[in-house]
Order: C-alpha cells, then structure tokens, then sequence
C-alpha cells in the first residue's frame, strides 16, 4: 500500500514537471532609438501558477558598458502572467553606443520552466529626436465651404528605419483658439516604401462660416514600440515617444467660390 502511494506521488511529481511552462524571448519590435532598447519581452506558455525567475543571457557584438549598460542575469515572472502578456526586459544605451552593434537574448535553463532554444536581436539605431521628422508641404485647399468636405494628406519625413506602424496622428484645437473646430478624422499613416515619407490622410466637414478655425495635428512616434500602460494599469516608465505638431488656420466661407 504504502508502496503504491509513493508510485503515485513520483507520478504527480513527474507531472507537474512535464507540465513546466515553456519560457520564450522575442523581440517586441526592433529598436528605434539607439539611447534606449527596451524591445525584449520574455514569455511563458501557460499561465503562471507562481513567480518564476528567468535565467537570460545577453551576446552580439555590442558590449556590455559600451553599447549598454550591464543588466540582471534574470527577470521575474509573476503570478497570474497570461500567454499574451510578458515582462519586458530593459536595456540602456549610453553615448558611446555603436550603430549596427547587435545586441543577442536569450533565455537559459533554470527551476520551474523550460528554456525555449529561440534567441531574440536587436540592432543599434542612429539616436533620433522630434529634429528628425519635417512637417512638408502645406494643404491645397485652405480655404473650405461651410458644410462642405475638406481633405488634407499630411506628409512627413522620417528616417528610413523608422516604420509607418509607428506613427499615429489626431486633431485638436490650437492654443489660445476657443471655437469650436468639428470633427478631424485621422487615417492610417502609410509609406509607399523605406524612402517615402510618412502620409497621414484627413478629413473634415467645413465648420464655423465667416470665420477662421485653427487646428494642432499631433503626429506620435512610438519610438521603442511599448505601451503607454503597463500589465498592471500602471504607467510604463520605459515607454519612449516623440510628437511632431503641424498648427493650421482654415478660412471657412459661408458660400460661392474663392
């Protein structure tokens, strides 16, 4: 009896550790900024029971108090960590950093998981500022009919390592202007290719006859690709990004031509 009871506790145990999560690092987009790479998300295959350290390792050609400044060996998972959700793992870029340098993650072998074999890349980029992106051009039209639609494509540069998944634009009123502006719909920033400028498609229905209407369009950069909020609703300290605004005065008429 006794005998049998031990054969099904080393059964158990044999169980849960097949039933170890399979902890994975990706890239969560690749850098954009060179001062700061905070891209790598470690993930694990189930939902966590219980906290788990991770055991990761840092290679490439970058180096360590040179590229980056040196980082912790290991990263907590918590409780309760969904499939979908990861922790991110910082690192920090000094001055010295060198452009093109790679920097490798990958996860090692540890209690309680199991180490996936993928590794995750990220690549040093040129330092980028709010400098590196010019507003061209100014809309054809300035002058709408009340009611009327007005359509306006906003272009601009960017360095051709920066994607158009980054970027994302919305309409406000300009300081000091209290009227009322109506409702600007901003689309889908897209590139024609690597080269192309950024183009932002608007639209608005003429409002306010006899009078000027004048508008801010902020264009956000999500330069690291985190989100404004972490897992918890808490703010994400290492969330990173740039805003570009373009202010417009628009004579709307109240009628005929001109």
């Amino acid at each position: 009896m006794n005998r049998a009871i031990l054969l099904i506790g080393l059964l158990a145990l044999s169980v849960v550790h097949a039933g170890d999560p399979v902890v994975s690092v990706s890239l969560s987009r690749d850098p954009i900024v060179s001062r700061t790479v905070w891209v790598f998300a470690v993930q694990a295959s189930s939902v966590l029971s219980e906290d788990i350290t991770v055991n990761i390792r840092y290679s490439g050609t970058a180096e360590a108090g040179t590229d980056y400044e040196s980082t912790a060996a290991t990263v907590v998972l918590p409780t309760g960590l969904d499939t979908d959700e990861a922790i991110f793992v910082p690192l920090t870029s000094p001055d010295t950093a060198r452009v093109g340098r790679t920097v490798i993650c990958s996860v090692l072998s540890g209690t309680g998981y199991t180490a996936d074999s993928t590794t995750a890349t990220a690549t040093m980029r040129a330092a980028i500022s709010a400098s590196s992106f010019l507003v061209q051009g100014e809309p054809a039209q300035i002058a709408p009919t009340v009611f009327n639609g007005w359509t306006y494509d906003l272009h601009l540069s960017r360095p051709s390592h920066v994607p158009d998944w980054a970027f994302s634009a919305a309409a406000s009123a300009a300081p000091g202007f209290i009227g009322s502006i109506g409702t600007f719909t901003c689309g889908t920033p897209t590139a024609a290719s690597d080269d192309d400028p950024i183009v932002v498609p608007i639209s608005w229905t003429a409002v306010g006859p006899d009078a000027q209407v004048r508008v801010r369009f902020s264009i956000t950069i999500d330069v690291d690709g985190l989100p404004a909020v972490g897992i918890h609703g808490d703010d994400n300290e290492y969330n990173d990004d740039i805003t570009v605004e373009q202010d417009i005065v628009l004579y709307v008429r109240s009628g005929g031509s001109g």
